[in-house]
This record gives C-alpha cells, structure tokens and sequence, in this order.
C-alpha cells in the first residue's frame, strides 16, 4: 500500500482547485456561446457537444514517481474564431463589400472568401481595376457571360457556393444566354426584366429558375415588359404562369404604368411573395391583400395626390389594410400642401397612421418617405 506524501496531497489539492477554476471558465464560455447563439436565432450550443468542457486527468501518484497527462491549454479569454461556425458565417452576412477583404485578411476564418473573390475577379476583364463591392454580396451575370469558358466554371461555382453561403447573389437583367449558367449561380437571385425581345428566351430562363429549384429575392418588372404584357396575351399568360410557381419574396412593378388586371388578381397566389412594391392605391385594385398568406411588406410609391384629401387617401389605405397580415408599410408623399395643410405633409399623414395602430419605424434621409409598422 502506497501513502502519498505531504507534498502529493499539496499537488492533488491543487490540481482539484485548477480543475473546479477550468470547469468554472469553461461553463462561462459555454454560456456566452449559448447567448449569442439565441440572439441569431440559433439553437442553444448542448453541454454534451461542447469542445470547451472536457477537464484534464488528474494523477493519482506522486509527480516524481508517474508522469502526468498532457492536457491543453485553456485560454483564458475565447478569442474571435473559438465562436462556432455558425455564428461566424452569420457575422460574415451582415459585412459590406467595403469591408468583407478587411475582415477576410484580420480574421483566418474567412480567409476563403478573398481567396474566391479574388480567383473570381482575375477571369474577367474589366475597363478599370475591379473593387470587393462589384462581387459582395452579388454581382451582375451579364458583364461575365461572354469571359468564362468552361474550364472557368469551377471558379464561378466555388464563389457562387460561397455567396450562397452567407446570403448573397446574382443579378441578372437579361433571359439570353443564362439558361445554361444558371447551375453555376447562387442559390438566390434577382431578376430584372425591362425590354426583352424573346417570349421563348424569357419562358426558358423562368423554367430553369424552377427547375433549379432558385430563389428569386427580387423580381423587377420594368415598363418595356409591362407594355408587351399589354400589347400581347401570350406574353401575359406566360407571366402570371410564372408568377403562380416560382419563390418570390419582392416583387416590383414599373412606376408610372398601370399593372395589367389579370396580374393583379393572381397576386395573391404568388409563393413566399413578403414585400410587394405598387405604384399607388388605384393600382391595389382586384389584388386580393388579406388573400396572400406570407406578404407581410407593402410600398406604395405615391400616397398623396392632388385629386384628393390627403387623410382620405390615407383612410382608404387603413381600410384595405384591414383583415390583412402586413406588418410594415412604406410609402412615399409628396412635398407641397402647404397651403391647405397647418403642417409638412408627411407629419400630418403620420400622424393618422398614429392615430390608427400604427407607429413610424424609423427616420429617413428621404423627406418624402415614411415607414410604418403596426404597433
């Protein structure tokens, strides 16, 4: 039988206090990384599977007499990339393209987002030196269609994946050309369409969209492509086809055009549609608001004009907004009405918004604009 001497029961002892400090700093990291996690919305990190709380073996001998175990350091403070993975991708989809080479090049986690950017950026031959802004957190397809060969492809795939990754994406303005890279593009898109000359190239690049199983973040439909929806059923029925299928989430409709009356009255069937943007209250006609189960953003572009009383116009709106699941409204009023009015325009159209249960989100740098959300 072994008895330990006084100075092994003096290191026992301290290795049982290192050891109740260790679990003390490690269960204080567990719950910092917990907190953040819940404050993106990220399940709680389990005890279970956290790195941070395995503690070191304690020897049962004399130092002198058995070697102890090698056990690693603990830091004594987490640092910026002992943060799960999860956070750190979520922190990187919020960074600008002023500032994402600068977070790249401080931070080795995110060392492969330069490095795709950059690989990127060499295959296309600009007029002047490209900038981190032209590529985060989308780039515009058409200026590459005509520089990637197939051997490039990989490349625009890798920095497609990364993109995907932290919530960015690819504009494209134009059907030509597109079909046959659109599995080389991230997983969202935004669509602009103005005046497109081929029903087929069009009808083509929203199949593929579908087929792909895209998202499409916004979708612009601009006068040119109004005007043939107008002036051509085929080109009408091929739209509202499209519009009942693929997964938009903004929808945008020219400014100073009317929407045709069969796409308004299919608004409503439109899949994950969240914010959509009209021209007035007269082009709300025959859209079924309390019908579209995940709009929850209106913007009406002018509110107020001289054929009628602001607060009337404003009543009007309040009344279709009833039995309705939107949550925010912006819309745009005019400078003027001094004359009729005892203050500025937009104090006075908020204030009836106050008045009826909903409450100005924000300041804007507009004058002219005003959001709204419901109290």
């Amino acid at each position: 039988m072994t008895t330990n001497c006084s100075s092994c029961q003096r290191h026992d002892l301290a290795i049982k206090e290192l050891q109740l400090t260790i679990q003390s700093l490690q269960q204080q990291i567990h719950d910092e990384f917990s907190s953040l996690r819940r404050l993106l919305q990220i399940q709680p990190l389990p005890i279970t599977d956290s790195a941070f709380l395995s503690l070191p073996v304690s020897p049962t001998a004399c130092p002198s007499m058995e070697p102890v175990p090698y056990t690693p350091a603990v830091p004594s403070r987490p640092t910026f990339e002992s943060m799960p993975h999860e956070i750190l991708d979520q922190i990187a989809s919020f960074v600008s393209g002023r500032d994402i080479l600068q977070l790249s090049h401080a931070v080795r986690h995110y060392k492969y987002i330069s490095k795709a950017m950059f690989d990127f950026a060499r295959l296309l031959i600009l007029n002047s030196p490209p900038s981190p802004v032209d590529f985060w957190p989308c780039f515009n397809v058409r200026p590459i269609l005509d520089q990637i060969s197939e051997e490039h492809l990989s490349i625009l795939q890798t920095y497609s994946a990364v993109l995907s990754k932290h919530g960015g994406y690819a504009r494209i303005v134009d059907p030509d050309g597109m079909v046959d890279l659109l599995c080389h593009l991230p997983k969202s898109l935004e669509v602009l369409l103005g005046n497109v000359q081929r029903l087929n190239n069009t009808d083509n690049l929203f199949s593929a969209i579908f087929q792909a199983k895209k998202n499409i973040t916004k979708l612009t439909l601009d006068v040119e492509y109004i005007s043939r929806c107008d002036s051509d059923p085929a080109w009408l029925n091929m739209t509202t086809k499209w519009l009942a299928k693929l997964r938009i989430y903004e929808l945008e409709f020219p400014r100073y055009m009317i929407i045709p009356t069969q796409i308004r009255g299919m608004l409503h069937l439109v899949p994950n549609l969240s914010l959509l943007h009209l021209r007035n209250l007269e082009a709300l006609s025959g859209v079924a608001l309390s019908e579209c189960k995940s709009l929850r953003n209106l913007s009406i572009l002018s509110l107020v004009d001289a054929t009628e009383r602001p607060e009337v116009l404003v009543q009007q709106l309040l009344d279709i907004l009833k039995g309705t699941r939107i949550q925010q409204l912006q819309v745009h009023v005019p400078k003027g009405f001094r004359k009729v009015l005892p203050c500025d325009l937009k104090d006075f159209v908020a204030a009836i918004f106050l008045e009826n249960g909903w409450r100005e989100q924000q300041k804007q740098y507009d004058d002219r604009q005003l959001r709204l959300c419901r109290k």
